[in-house]
């Protein structure tokens, strides 16, 4: 018998991936509500519906797809919403931000040169208003790609 490494307790179940190290199915069951892949080689788990579960019955397993499948659609619905909205006010911003700093230099936002809301659809699918999200939204990117490199890190190591 060995140690489960999650709450350190002797048992003899291995976990359903690569590693096989030892783990209680109820520590598995609570370790997978928050993510699927194992926490020590970091590869998934294998389906293994006796592993899912502690009661095994179908019915919990439909009500976590079930659970998955809302979620993904409601993340899919605010992406479908927010990207135009996120788009349309950091490239005012970035007009804003761009006029206020060229103008100056003779440079006027293309988004305050409009009368009607023709021209206004217009200038927002401009490549001069693309610039000016892209000009905003920089940072924020280099951000990102810091943090995603920092939690792909394992041990000193970039996987």
């Amino acid at each position: 018998m060995s140690d489960c490494y999650i709450c350190l307790e002797e048992c003899d179940h291995a976990s359903p991936c690569d590693c096989a190290q030892p783990v209680h199915k109820e520590c598995l069951h609570d370790a997978r509500q928050y993510s699927r892949k194992c926490t020590i080689c970091r590869r998934k788990f294998f389906d293994d519906v006796d592993d899912v579960s502690d009661s095994g019955s179908d019915s919990d397993l439909d009500s976590d797809v079930y659970s998955e499948m809302k979620h993904f659609k409601l993340c899919m619905l605010c992406l479908c919403v927010w990207s135009p909205v996120v788009y349309v006010v950091t490239g005012l911003l970035g007009q804003m931000t761009v006029g206020f700093f060229g103008y100056p230099f003779g440079y006027e936002a293309e988004v305050f040169k409009v009368n009607n809301w023709n021209e206004f659809f217009d200038a927002i699918v401009s490549f001069n208003f693309f610039i000016s999200v892209v000009f905003v939204n920089v940072p924020l990117i280099l951000k990102s790609i810091s943090m995603a490199r920092k939690l792909r890190q394992v041990d000193g190591v970039v996987l």
